[in-house]
């Protein structure tokens, strides 16, 4: 082979390379997830450890740190941090457990089994100090969220149209808010379980009932209708009928006033107070779900906005709630 022929040779292989590198990086960017293959579900009836287990974190998942995050406000909240490093802008996944509990809960592990496999960006803070309660609005606790997000931009590179938060219980509350009032941050939010009790005895305000009308009235409510209808933001709220913390019929009340119409016959609403499933004549078929052995009784979907009411208690299945948000993308 002649020189020549040698060095368009060495630069057709090259150029090929580059094409198959562009190609994965693409995939791997936007398209290509890969699941996670027990497709567990989470229990808070088996959860044994209260405060969480930091020796199980390091055991089960090494590649995440425990960092400390300081706020513009001056609070420092600790935090699980996971950045898989180079290949580009990664989507960012924020996990918010109930609003009091610490960074080490057990629920978020498939969370962050599932970034590590499909490298996105993944932290799960403590975003609220129950001792600071009185007087902390929901205002407040989504502006912590909000710098918490912007400390995860300013340390890794993070694909602005992927950002996503999965909330569970008071964190799907929060989490909801904070889609309300930073729409232009966030692509959209998986909230579970999510209940009443944001308020009810965990932020101490003088006066409770006008927190606990913030997100169902005002501004928070409001402002995330307005960016579900434009399009700005996903929500994606899923709840067991067997819940019996939270009541189902709190995330049917928040979904209807997003969707613009009820869902439910009133005999199915009243049934929901009672836990029962009997006035849901069939099940909706969900692949995701029946693979983790669970019944959806209920769904509705529309362009970036979805619910699911499924036969359990207060649980999460993780792969439902992450693909939906693998497919969001904001403008």
């Amino acid at each position: 082979m002649t020189p020549k022929k040698r060095l368009l040779y060495l630069r057709l292989v090259a150029t090929v390379i580059m094409i198959v590198m562009i190609s994965v990086f693409k995939n791997l960017k936007y398209e290509s997830y890969s699941l996670l293959k027990t497709n567990p579900v989470y229990s808070q009836d088996l959860n044994k450890q209260p405060g969480g287990d930091r020796r199980l974190w390091r055991e089960n998942l090494p590649q995440v740190q425990e960092i400390l995050i300081d706020l513009e406000t001056d609070s420092v909240f600790p935090a699980l941090w996971y950045d898989p490093k180079g290949l580009g802008a990664k989507p960012l996944l924020i996990v918010l457990n109930d609003i009091c509990e610490n960074h080490l809960m057990s629920m978020a592990q498939p969370f962050a089994q599932w970034s590590v496999k499909n490298r996105w960006i993944f932290i799960h803070p403590q975003y609220f100090s129950c001792k600071q309660g009185k007087g902390t609005t929901i205002d407040q606790i989504a502006q912590n969220i909000h710098q918490i997000i912007q400390y995860a931009k300013r340390h890794a590179d993070v694909d602005c149209s992927r950002i996503y938060i999965a909330g569970f219980r008071s964190g799907g509350k929060a989490a909801l808010h904070t889609a309300g009032l930073f729409s232009e941050t966030i692509t959209a939010v998986s909230v579970w379980s999510t209940g009443s009790e944001y308020i009810e005895g965990i932020i101490h305000n003088e006066d409770t009932s006008v927190l606990s009308r913030s997100l169902n009235s005002g501004n928070g409510l409001e402002q995330l209708k307005k960016n579900v209808s434009e399009g700005r933001v996903g929500v994606y709220i899923a709840h067991g009928i067997e819940d019996s913390s939270n009541s189902a019929v709190y995330a049917v009340q928040i979904f209807e006033e997003l969707y613009g119409s009820e869902i439910l016959t009133r005999l199915q609403r009243r049934n929901l107070f009672k836990g029962e499933q009997n006035r849901f004549s069939q099940f909706h078929e969900d692949t995701l779900y029946n693979h983790a052995g669970i019944d959806v009784l209920l769904q509705k979907e529309r362009n970036n906005l979805k619910f699911s009411l499924f036969q359990g208690k207060a649980d999460i299945v993780y792969n439902a709630s992450l693909c939906w948000m693998a497919q969001q993308r904001s403008e």
